[in-house]
């Protein structure tokens, strides 16, 4: 296993203020500032991981500037040693370390090898969600996918994160016919369900959260139902 938490989940924002305001006022978090290569970083501790706020433009976010989940930051306490594991496994870094919140050396994972999640290593945050507070963690992080078995050999098979679960959600139709006898009664008859649409997913564990992997699944195209653990993810059990 490549790591054994989320540091924190960077989260990019046109209006970082009224973002706090609600993570703050309706949320109770605690507010820690970090140093950045630009300015100060709000930062709140939720269980073993963190939601960083950042302004569009930063140079710390990746890719299309744009409000919303820009990457992870999987905690490690040895940057080099957990790239070099990295690529051993199959997932190569792209640059080279460089300073990150609070002048912890931080470094990006290639974000082809990880299935298009942007996701970065590193050095521990070493925060502490405070006592008693209303937010005990990150549940999980939806990931809208393509395909559910590369995913997991990514994270899984790659990187060395558990499988949490997977499950296959379904959606059907189903018509039913009654008629109604004076000597027998009210008589139903269900005809065979027709699916309608449906989706693959699969959990994957990372500290005390999980990323949740979905992809369309459409069983009218000739795909299966794929075979693994039952669909009994703590998420579903709490919904």
């Amino acid at each position: 296993m490549l790591a054994d938490q989320i540091a924190y989940v960077a989260l990019a924002s046109n209006d970082p203020a009224a973002t706090c305001a609600v993570f703050e006022r309706h949320f109770g978090l605690a507010r820690t500032e970090f140093d950045s290569p630009q300015g100060k970083v709000p930062v709140y501790a939720t269980g073993r991981s963190a939601l960083a706020v950042f302004p569009l433009g930063h140079p710390m976010l990746e890719g299309e500037a744009k409000p919303g989940v820009n990457h992870i930051a999987l905690g490690v306490d040895d940057v080099a040693a957990a790239a070099k594991a990295a690529a051993a496994a199959g997932v190569p870094v792209a640059g080279v370390p460089v300073a990150g919140l609070g002048g912890r050396r931080t470094l990006a994972l290639e974000h082809i090898a990880t299935v298009g999640v942007r996701t970065r290593l590193t050095e521990r945050l070493a925060m502490d969600a405070p006592s008693g507070a209303v937010i005990q963690r990150i549940d999980h992080l939806g990931v809208a996918s393509s395909d559910v078995f590369e995913d997991e050999r990514a994270f899984a098979g790659r990187l060395g994160f558990a499988v949490e679960s997977r499950q296959t959600d379904m959606e059907v139709s189903m018509a039913v016919e009654s008629f109604t006898s004076d000597k027998y009664g009210v008589v139903y008859h269900n005809r065979a369900p027709e699916p309608v649409g449906g989706l693959r997913v699969t959990f994957i564990t990372l500290g005390d959260c999980e990323l949740e992997f979905l992809a369309n699944f459409d069983p009218r195209q000739g795909a299966e139902i794929a075979h693994g653990q039952a669909g009994s993810t703590k998420q579903d059990q709490g919904a």
